[in-house]
């Protein structure tokens, strides 16, 4: 029987399993995953995806596939999306991001993990009547996360909102050195990676998954005595 990392994950997609690969991914196998939004099920709208997520805490997980080579990666806040109070302007956040490479950008096979440097750690959410703007380009968004590494319902230029629309890029710097990286380049001297296909791409699918701590049992046991000691 293979035990390949690879096998393992086709494994674990096809008997429903992938939500625990993805808790053991960001190493807490304990808490509790719940998916909130589906682009193929619940549309491309900027505003249903902001439906789904509101008031979610406890930390975000963003799992999306490219249309072209069906790359997939996931993006990890430990925080929610916060939109601003005006729908006119945007509202940034600080927020610890990290990335995973789940299938295609890197020769070995398994899950790897790609740290955003601590001056990145935010996110940028635009209100439903304006758009995340890139300095130096023309680049409009709904969401940009990590110091710009994800934009989701981006355009280069024109109106901002079709969620599947995504720009992905790391720096070489952003990859782990003990792995090795086959997929596409970009920006200047071809310094800029992706963990997609290609930096700008379609998604074959977004998914968005709340994350909560579980509750211990010793304390859900404590939490049932107490309610028995008070109807004494």
């Amino acid at each position: 029987m293979s035990t390949s990392p690879g096998e393992l994950l086709y494994a674990c997609e096809m008997y429903g399993l992938m939500e625990r690969v993805y808790l053991s991914m960001i190493g807490k196998p304990h808490s509790h995953i719940k998916c909130l939004f589906k682009a193929s099920h619940d549309g491309d709208e900027f505003e249903a995806m902001m439906d789904g997520v509101a008031g979610a805490q406890g930390g975000l997980l963003f799992v999306i596939e490219d249309d072209k080579h069906h790359n997939r990666f996931a993006c990890h806040l430990e925080g929610p999306l916060i939109p601003p109070t005006d729908p006119t302007s945007v509202l940034t956040t600080g927020c610890p991001v990290a990335f995973y490479s789940i299938s295609g950008a890197f020769k070995e096979e398994g899950i790897t993990k790609i740290t955003v440097p601590h001056h990145n750690q935010r996110v940028v959410v635009a209100g439903a009547q304006e758009a995340v703007r890139a300095v130096g380009d023309r680049r409009l968004g709904k969401v940009s996360i990590g110091g710009g590494r994800l934009w989701v319902g981006v355009e280069r230029r024109g109106t901002a909102g079709d969620l599947r629309r995504c720009c992905q890029w790391l720096t070489r710097g952003d990859l782990p050195a003990d792995k090795t990286y086959v997929g596409s380049f970009d920006g200047p001297h071809w310094r800029d990676v992706t963990l997609a296909a290609s930096p700008w791409f379609t998604c074959a699918d977004l998914e968005v998954y709340k994350l909560e701590q579980a509750v211990p049992y010793s304390w859900l046991w404590l939490s049932a005595a107490a309610s028995l000691m008070e109807g004494r």
